[in-house]
């Protein structure tokens, strides 16, 4: 999902019913794409190795950092998009005359999709260089047009591919953008994205309905009102003991037996069930919340840093690594990522607004006094405020002052008091 200037992108998923015949060719253009990001990404790091060489001859010549600077503005690889999906792509087909049996766009969809990758690496390094793609891992095609959708009879054709089914669950809004195929777990699926007029901020929006909301691994969410949703390890950790047994039995099979494929098919379709079930509660929550409250108002929690690894290096190992490794598996589990996710793009539906604010002693600061002090809350779920004597549930604590902290953002920003609002 996106948004630009006055539009919104929204993407609807579904499963499609193929035939051997139309899975086969699936397979085969995923393939096809896949070997030509890979060539292409290899001719690219060719250039980029030749390009890292002169900087270090540079370097070893003694050259000034003002001549170092200015030899990577002037000879850093430059690439057009144009120059990929164009003249290389044509090269490359006519070295390898089989990627004429996928369809010229699918290819020229995969090739921008390494450009900007590309691009993005010499904007931003720290997202790394990009790599090859493995067969097996994200295999996808993109049509960009020569679809059909056929909403009334549940099908949609594709170019080269012909007519597939799908399994209908909603009505598909806006003007369709393009359509992405993928395999998942097993199964087809495809991505249809849409593209429509973005709904304005509500005018009549209730301030009322305003929530805060604590996210954590014991409860879900914690809302101010006092509701509150139980953790999804109560819906997935049956699956991740069948998936634990599973790869317990595949360390004593032969590697590539036909009793090791099988194995590892099970163990594919239980990820993909316990993915399901974790999007499928996700949405029940979100929807919920966002039905029923105009403002909603979050931590802004930063769980790449919450869930980077505790074991250090050999020069200073961690501490409590497995304890910490838990709590990261834990945290990771509950989607605590995707939960704000689709908070934001469902209030921008109905034009309700998201607020993030810092989640910093939030569950220390007593609601009736104001006092922090971290001993006010001694246990996971107990508060009781050292100052004034106030307990309460620490989660319920925390969703109140998140609520009340995001109150007085939207007041500064709006230029009034947030009593006043």
């Amino acid at each position: 999902m996106e948004a630009a200037d006055n539009q919104f992108r929204l993407a609807y998923k579904f499963e499609l019913m193929v035939k051997p015949g139309q899975a086969h060719l699936l397979r085969l253009f995923c393939g096809h794409c896949r070997f030509c990001y890979n060539q292409m990404l290899s001719m690219l790091m060719d250039e980029y190795e030749a390009y890292k060489k002169v900087l270090e001859e540079l370097k070893g010549q003694g050259k000034s950092e003002t001549e170092i600077l200015t030899y990577q503005k002037e000879h850093r690889p430059k690439l057009r998009k144009f120059d990929l999906t164009g003249e290389r792509l044509r090269q490359l087909k006519e070295q390898y005359p089989f990627l004429n049996q996928c369809h010229s766009q699918v290819l020229q969809q995969k090739v921008q999709d390494l450009h900007s990758a590309y691009k993005n690496f010499f904007e931003q390094p720290a997202n790394g260089y990009p790599r090859f793609k493995k067969k097996g891992q994200q295999d996808s095609i993109r049509f960009p047009q020569g679809y059909k959708l056929d909403e009334a009879n549940k099908r949609i054709f594709l170019p080269k591919l012909g007519f597939i089914r799908y399994r209908k669950s909603r009505e598909i809004i806006g003007k369709i953008k393009n359509v992405t195929v993928s395999l998942s777990h097993g199964k087809w699926y495809m991505s249809i994205q849409t593209e429509f007029p973005l709904v304005p901020i509500l005018t009549h929006a209730n301030l009322e309905t305003a929530v805060g909301i604590d996210v954590g691994v014991v409860k879900l969410a914690t809302l101010s009102d006092g509701q509150f949703y139980a953790p999804l390890k109560g819906l997935v950790r049956p699956i991740a003991d069948k998936i634990a047994i599973l790869q317990q039995r595949l360390q004593h099979n032969t590697k590539g037996s036909y009793r090791n494929r099988e194995l590892k098919q099970r163990i594919n379709k239980l990820h993909g069930r316990a993915a399901n079930l974790r999007h499928n509660y996700l949405h029940q929550i979100t929807s919920s919340i966002v039905k029923d409250h105009d403002y909603v108002i979050v931590e802004d929690l930063n769980l790449k840093g919450m869930t980077k690894s505790a074991s250090g290096t050999m020069e200073e190992p961690g501490s409590n690594v497995t304890a910490k490794s838990g709590l990261n598996r834990s945290i990771l589990e509950e989607g605590l990522g995707e939960l704000v996710r689709q908070l934001e793009y469902k209030l921008k539906l109905k034009g309700g607004i998201l607020i993030k604010v810092d989640p910093r002693n939030t569950s220390r600061t007593c609601p009736r006094c104001g006092h922090v002090d971290k001993e006010n809350r001694k246990t996971q779920a107990g508060f009781c405020c050292v100052k004034c004597g106030y307990s309460n549930n620490a989660d319920l604590v925390g969703a109140i002052n998140i609520k009340r902290a995001g109150l007085a953002r939207l007041g500064s920003e709006s230029g009034h008091e947030p009593e006043q609002l």
